[in-house]
């Protein structure tokens, strides 16, 4: 049969017993209606026609008192072949104001994954779940536009406007909840940040410190090589000096000793006359040992004192040399120390930079969280003087007959907004 464009109806049946076994076995017939495919699920082979509505009415006569059973008759053949949409949920909502109280709780109301309006009731054998074409939103539209061009009392254009602010309010709540979600993450993401940027800025201090003071020992090492290497610059020139005195000395007490012995010789010469024990010449030959054994002294002396004067030479040399290599390393270890106190002053400046930017960032959001928070507690104030207003409109609305479903309809797509 061809099934109505505007809903879908599914059946599920289950036996009990099978139920009490654990087991469920279902066939699958397919329906072809003018716009859908529909899928009705039955486990009882037997058991045909069961979207018609005498099968629906078979299982739930027991529902509805006498002086309803024929209204139930024709809701359900509504139900099962609306018109439309608003014509199904009219219908839906009819049959549930006619049943018995006890049976109320059968009847269910949901929306599809897409967003029409799905209603079910359950039977003891069986669940019938109708599905609406068009999504609630679509629906509220269309109902709204319909209700523009008609006259409507005050106390319904009052429900209408109070439905509209109190929907507009809900939409303003759940924009500025959205948004303070979104500013409290960022002062959570900016607090990490500014904490990162915190310890990042300590360490980078602590370190220039640390190169800064180890920058400074250099120097004071370097200086302190430096006095060395003058100072034994200072003692290898004075070592160098009487080294080159001693040597003059020498030389001076050499050629004395030189003459000394000339002079001896001379007058040794000069006193060998034949015959003659002493001569003439001998207190010239006399004086003349004195004076060489005077002259060599002094040389002997002389060639102490040089070979000292130039053992402290050798010695200041050495001195100076070792001073010269202190001073060098020195002046190595205050170059790297210098450049290893510039980098991290360099590095603390951007430390001190980033933590300055991350600092404001996070006082910028805390100070939009601020905002948001007022902007959502004045819109869930809005809300709730809207609310207060609908619940208010809607009480002083005059109740229609369910026959006409239109205060039900209403009630019932806003339930499912």
């Amino acid at each position: 049969m061809l099934l109505p464009k505007y809903h879908i109806i599914y059946l599920f049946h289950s036996d009990s017993r099978d139920n009490e076994k654990g087991v469920i076995m279902s066939t699958a017939i397919k329906l072809e209606g003018t716009r859908y495919n529909t899928y009705v699920t039955n486990l009882d082979k037997n058991k045909k026609n069961t979207n018609s509505s005498k099968s629906i009415l078979k299982q739930t006569i027991n529902w509805f008192d006498e002086t309803n059973k024929e209204d139930a008759t024709k809701y359900l053949s509504a139900l099962t072949q609306p018109k439309d949409d608003n014509d199904l949920l009219s219908s839906f909502l009819n049959l549930k104001d006619i049943v018995s109280p006890v049976y109320k709780d059968r009847f269910e109301t949901g929306k599809t994954l897409n967003g029409q309006a799905k209603l079910s009731f359950i039977t003891d054998k069986d669940t019938f779940i109708f599905e609406c074409q068009s999504t609630v939103s679509s629906m509220k539209k269309i109902n709204r536009s319909h209700a523009i061009g008609t006259q409507h009392t005050p106390a319904q254009e009052r429900l209408i406007e109070a439905e509209k602010q109190l929907s507009m309010a809900k939409s303003k709540v759940s924009i500025a909840q959205k948004a303070d979600g979104r500013a409290k993450e960022n002062v959570t993401k900016n607090s990490i940040s500014a904490a990162i940027a915190a310890a990042k800025l300590a360490i980078s201090a602590e370190a220039a410190e640390a190169a800064t003071a180890a920058a400074a020992e250099a120097a004071t090492a370097l200086s302190a090589a430096t006095a060395a290497t003058a100072t034994a610059s200072g003692i290898l020139g004075a070592a160098t000096v009487a080294e080159s005195a001693a040597a003059a000395a020498l030389g001076v007490a050499t050629a004395d000793v030189a003459a000394a012995t000339a002079a001896l010789a001379t007058a040794a010469a000069s006193n060998a006359i034949p015959g003659w024990d002493f001569g003439p010449s001998e207190a010239a030959t006399a004086a003349a040992a004195a004076w060489l054994a005077t002259a060599t002294a002094t040389e002997v002396a002389a060639a102490g004192v040089a070979t000292a004067a130039t053992a402290a030479e050798s010695a200041a040399l050495t001195a100076e040399s070792a001073a010269g290599a202190v001073e060098e390393t020195a002046v190595t270890a205050s170059g790297l120390a210098t450049v290893a106190a510039e980098a991290a002053s360099a590095k603390l400046a951007v430390a001190t930079s980033k933590s300055a930017v991350a600092g404001v960032k996070l006082e910028e959001a805390i100070a939009t969280k601020t905002k948001t928070e007022r902007e959502l507690t004045a819109a869930q104030s809005v809300e709730g003087a809207a609310q207060r207003e609908y619940d208010a409109a809607k009480a002083a609305y005059p109740q229609v007959s369910q026959v006409a479903g239109t205060l039900s309809l209403h009630d019932l797509l806003n339930s499912l907004s």
